[in-house]
This record gives structure tokens, C-alpha cells and sequence, in this order.
């Protein structure tokens, strides 16, 4: 199942890319349901070209039906982005802990000029496949649920994520440019 949301921010490309690629431990206070974003690796394939390694934890209230099954442990994933500096855009795969043979996840970030310059176009796009069957048995609940119902859950909690994080990219440059 396939998902895509565009923000603008009002940050130059060159300051948001660096941002997004480098700097998101420093941006987890103002995400309300993420708990940690830890860097794990950081490979520098050329001059331009980096792959970054960005283990997350999430927070999140969730519904108390949910919270029976889902435990905030369950609510991690390691994000593998190859960052193209060429074309502007992040390659990325993300490989959940707890449900690892079960949800396939990739897509790509594109960053473009906005507002004359002054701001950011980012487009987020990618897809979603859950397998059911490879989820254990304690999950029985998700089970009883057909795949398509669980990916058009994702579907809209995948872009509702990343506008959060780019909001509070937005956030966090603003409170950079007033230390300033």
C-alpha cells in the first residue's frame, strides 16, 4: 500500500537537509510520541553521498485496547537512509524490531526549494506491506483483521509521522536561528 504527504517549511533546502540528515537526536524534545532517535552508524560513501543508520523509539499514548497487545517496547524501528546530496532525496528502508518478517517498509524524502528559496518542498512517499501470518500468536487480535485494514491504518499513521518530524524540523531550525 503505497502513501505520500508534501509539507513546506520555511527553512532553505541546504539547512532542512543537513537537519533531517544529521541532526534528528537533537529534534526528539519537540516529537511528542518519539521517545529517542539514536544514530547507530554514519558512513560516508563519497563527498556527497552518506548512509545513516537512525535507530527510533516511540512513545505514543495509545488506546487502551491497543496498550494490551502493544507494548512500548514493540515500538521501535531501525530507518536505513542512503542520502543523495546530487538529487536531493533520502532512499529509505525501515525494519521494525518487534514485527521484523512482518511489515516491509520503503519509500524515498525528496527536498526541493520552496518560497523563492527561503523554504523547503519535502515530499515523503513510499509503501507499506504487512504480512499477517508471520505476526505470532499473540497477536491474535491483528490477525483477525484483514491486511488491508492494518496498511490503511499505517497509511495514514506513516505521513501523519513524518509531518510531525518535519514540523518539529521547522521548530527546531526556528530555535536555532533565535540562538543565533
Amino acid at each position: 500500500m503505497d502513501f505520500k504527504r508534501t509539507l513546506i517549511i520555511t527553512h532553505p533546502v541546504e539547512v532542512v537537509w543537513i537537519a533531517m540528515r544529521d541532526e534528528m537526536p537533537h529534534v526528539v524534545d519537540l516529537l511528542k510520541e518519539i521517545e529517542s532517535i539514536d544514530v547507530k552508524a554514519y558512513e560516508l560513501q563519497d563527498s556527497d553521498n552518506v548512509v545513516v543508520t537512525k535507530v527510533w523509539t516511540a512513545a505514543p499514548e495509545l488506546p487502551r485496547f491497543v496498550a494490551n497487545y502493544i507494548k512500548p517496547g514493540m515500538l521501535s524501528w531501525t530507518e536505513y537512509g542512503e542520502w543523495i546530496q546530487a538529487d536531493q532525496l533520502c532512499n529509505w528502508t525501515i525494519q521494525s524490531h518487534a514485527f521484523k518478517n512482518a511489515i516491509h517498509c520503503n519509500g524515498v524524502t525528496k527536498f526541493e526549494p520552496a518560497i523563492g528559496g527561503k523554504g523547503t518542498k519535502t515530499t515523503f512517499s513510499g509503501s507499506i506491506e504487512i504480512d499477517l501470518e508471520q505476526l505470532s500468536d499473540e497477536f491474535k487480535l491483528a490477525k483477525s483483521m484483514s491486511t488491508q485494514v492494518i496498511e490503511l491504518i499505517a497509511q495514514s499513521i506513516i505521513p501523519r509521522n513524518f509531518a510531525e518530524v518535519t514540523k518539529a524540523i521547522g521548530r527546531y531550525l526556528d530555535l536555532k536561528r533565535t540562538d543565533l
